[in-house]
């Protein structure tokens, strides 16, 4: 039997929640999915079994928002066992909702069988507004949730490609005539801090692409179909 990893689970959640009308994004500011219907935001976080980590990570990310979900693998036929009982138990008294994801023959099912309580957990309104702006300003779902040791596509680092591949069509331009042509309001930042080492400048206010970043801006261009706006 093969045995099922966090990523996993995450298209079929997602197919699930976006049936319910939400919007999703996979690894946003560390939360696994993050999904946004009108203005309710929520969190659920991924695990293939229930432990204390992951009540670690519901507490950190009822700080962002008050509606917060585990997702847990589950053998179906374990519902009414002792442990699954107590897990229910302890997630309620959290305030925190509960999806299963159990195998069929058919493939993995979910079923939502406990919803979020309204919470007001230690909120911080920074954490909010900083998961909000990644997640509004993000062109797609590029990233799997709960993937590990691989690279996650940031609002930044998508920004970055987006200016890579302008330079590498222009050869060098200047700060001004990168921020009108790809609209993004902190170009300014992004090159003086050159975070990648992708950019250099050529003289005052203009840049051009380094040596080594044509290829992995192609990379990155090409894997996630990212296109200047």
């Amino acid at each position: 039997m093969t045995l099922l990893k966090e990523s996993d689970m995450y298209l079929p959640l997602k197919e699930f929640l976006e049936a319910d009308g939400y919007t999703i994004r996979g690894e946003v500011n560390h939360a696994d999915i993050v999904g946004v219907k009108d203005d309710k935001i929520i969190i659920v976080e991924m695990k293939t079994s229930f432990n204390l980590k992951l009540v670690y990570q519901i507490l950190e990310r009822q700080r962002m928002t008050d509606f917060v979900y585990a997702a847990v693998l589950v053998n179906y036929k374990s519902r009414r066992s002792k442990a699954f009982q107590n897990m229910k138990k302890l997630l309620k008294r959290l305030s925190v909702g509960l999806i299963i994801v159990y195998t069929k023959k058919t493939g993995l099912v979910v079923e939502c069988i406990q919803e979020p309580e309204f919470s007001r957990y230690n909120r911080s309104h920074k954490k909010e507004k900083s998961l909000l702006y990644e997640f509004e300003n993000r062109s797609a779902d590029f990233n799997i949730g709960g993937v590990t040791r691989e690279k996650i596509m940031t609002v930044y680092r998508e920004q970055c490609i987006q200016i890579g591949c302008l330079l590498e069509k222009e050869g060098q331009l200047t700060l001004k005539e990168i921020k009108n042509r790809t609209g993004i309001e902190k170009t300014a930042t992004i090159l003086q801090k050159n975070h990648y080492g992708w950019f250099e400048r050529v003289s005052r206010g203009c840049y051009k692409l380094s040596d080594t970043a044509i290829s992995e801006i192609k990379d990155g261009s090409n894997i996630y179909g990212i296109h200047l706006k």
